[in-house]
This record gives C-alpha cells, sequence and structure tokens, in this order.
C-alpha cells in the first residue's frame, strides 16, 4: 500500500510531515490532559468515532493529529452526544466509549454499595413503585457483563 492510499483511512497513522503539510492542529501524545479535553472534548480519534456508534464518512476531513506510538493519528469533529439515545450494543448496554465521553460517573460493584440506596437502575426504579420517565437522564452508569448500565436519581422522598 503506497503511502497516499494509506493516509486516506481513516485512523491509520500519518507521518511527522503529513501532519505538519495538512496545516492542522498537532497535540503532543498525552492529549486529552484536562486543559485540552475541557478545550476540544469533541475530539476524537476515528476508531472512537466507530466506538460511539458514529463512523468517519468518506471523504470527512480530520481537525486535528495527535501524536501516538506509531505516527499521528487524525482526530475527527463530532458534537457532544445527548444522552436521549445513546448507543447500545446486543445485549442493551451502553459500552464504555460513550460512558466516559458523557463525564458522568462509571461505578463497579465496589462502588456501587455507596450509592445503592440513592442510584437505581431501571429495574430497581420500577420495582421501588417510581419507574424512569422518559427523557430522564442518568446520574451514572454501572459496570456490568456486557456494558454499562445507566443508573437514575431517586434520593427524594416523593415519587
Amino acid at each position: 500500500m503506497d503511502e497516499k492510499t494509506r493516509s486516506l483511512i481513516p485512523g491509520h497513522p500519518v507521518s511527522a510531515e503529513e501532519a505538519r503539510a495538512s496545516g492542522l492542529p498537532m497535540l503532543d501524545v498525552n492529549y486529552p490532559t484536562e486543559r485540552e479535553a475541557d478545550k476540544h472534548p469533541q475530539w476524537v480519534t476515528a476508531t472512537r468515532c466507530r466506538k460511539l456508534g458514529r463512523p468517519v464518512e468518506e471523504g470527512e476531513k480530520p481537525v486535528a493529529y495527535k501524536r501516538s506510538c506509531y505516527g499521528y493519528v487524525a482526530l475527527y469533529d463530532r458534537p457532544l452526544l445527548d444522552l436521549d439515545d445513546p448507543p447500545r450494543n446486543q445485549y442493551g448496554f451502553v459500552p464504555a466509549e460513550y460512558c466516559r465521553y458523557t463525564g458522568l460517573p462509571m461505578l463497579s460493584s465496589c462502588d456501587y454499595w455507596h450509592v445503592e440506596d440513592k442510584w437505581m437502575s431501571k429495574t430497581r426504579c420500577a420495582k421501588a413503585g417510581r419507574p424512569v420517565q422518559d427523557g430522564e437522564k442518568p446520574v451514572a452508569w454501572y459496570y456490568t457483563m456486557h456494558g454499562y448500565a445507566p443508573l437514575y436519581d431517586r434520593s427524594g422522598s416523593t415519587p
């Protein structure tokens, strides 16, 4: 595969010369640092775009390059996703990449016991007599074997 063809494949690293020639911003290997992530949370790699359920389309131009151990990887602009329609796998759970992208807490079974009375899954909310309403946003994510399940706030005393 020649260099020109290789550089057109989304997610494939390019050389420093190619990244410089593009005229786009070139970010350090430690991206995203907290400061850079705050400035550009919507800049993600092609792999992360695919995992978020919004793959890079043919002919789409990158907005910046990120240095990696193999060269420079293109970053693509993805508007912040809303929580109304997260991508789900075949089991109905949300992938970790999306959960990280939302910035909500991601809990495992070790962490969940601290908040199990106030943050509940959809099933526990229904059993408690306070079902999840349409459009209600999760407050955290709970790790399961097949992905992450949304947790909803039920700390108030009224349904």
